[in-house]
C-alpha cells in the first residue's frame, strides 16, 4: 500500500503504512526498499542510507537491499563500499546475473580492466552458456547449491 501512496503523491501516508509493516515484519527486504525510497523522495539523502543498512541488518539474506545500498554509495563517490556490497551480494546468492552486471559496471565505471576481466571469468565458471560446453563446473553446482538450500 505504501507503494502506491508513492505514486498517489502521499508521502506522509507512505511514510506511516511502510513504518507500521516495518514494525510488524523487519524481515521484509522490500519494506527497507519502500522505506529508503520515501526517504529518497523528501531529498533525506542522510536517511536513505542508514535505512538500507538497517535492512541490511534485519534481512542479511536480501541481495536486493545490498544493490540498493551499492548504488547509493556509488553515488555518494564510495566506490569501494559499492564494491564490498556488490561482491558480498554475490557471495549470498551467486546465480544472480544482475548483480554481476551491477559489479561489471562499477568496475567499467573506474576502468578497472583487471577486476573485469576477473569477474568475466567468475561469471563463465558459475554461468554455463553454451550448450556445447562440458557439464557445469564444480564451482557452479556449489553455488547452484547453495542457493537451492
Amino acid at each position: 500500500w505504501a507503494s502506491l501512496e508513492i505514486r498517489d503523491g502521499d508521502i506522509l501516508t507512505a511514510k506511516r503504512l511502510i513504518g507500521e509493516a516495518l514494525t510488524r515484519n523487519k524481515k521484509n527486504g522490500a519494506g527497507w526498499l519502500v522505506a529508503a525510497k520515501i526517504e529518497e523522495k523528501m531529498e533525506n539523502h542522510g536517511l536513505v542510507g542508514l535505512i538500507l543498512r538497517r535492512g541490511i541488518e534485519c534481512a542479511p539474506m536480501d541481495t536486493d537491499l545490498y544493490s540498493a545500498l551499492a548504488e547509493h554509495e556509488i553515488n555518494s563517490g564510495r566506490i569501494d563500499s559499492a564494491r564490498e556490497l556488490l561482491e558480498k551480494a554475490i557471495e549470498i546468492n551467486p546465480m544472480n546475473g544482475p548483480l554481476y552486471h551491477s559489479l561489471a559496471e562499477l568496475e567499467a565505471r573506474v576502468f578497472n580492466i583487471e577486476a573485469l576481466a576477473n569477474l568475466n571469468k567468475r561469471a563463465a565458471q558459475v554461468f554455463q552458456t553454451d550448450a556445447s560446453a562440458p557439464p557445469p563446473s564444480a564451482m557452479a553446482m556449489q553455488a547452484w547449491g547453495k542457493k537451492i538450500k
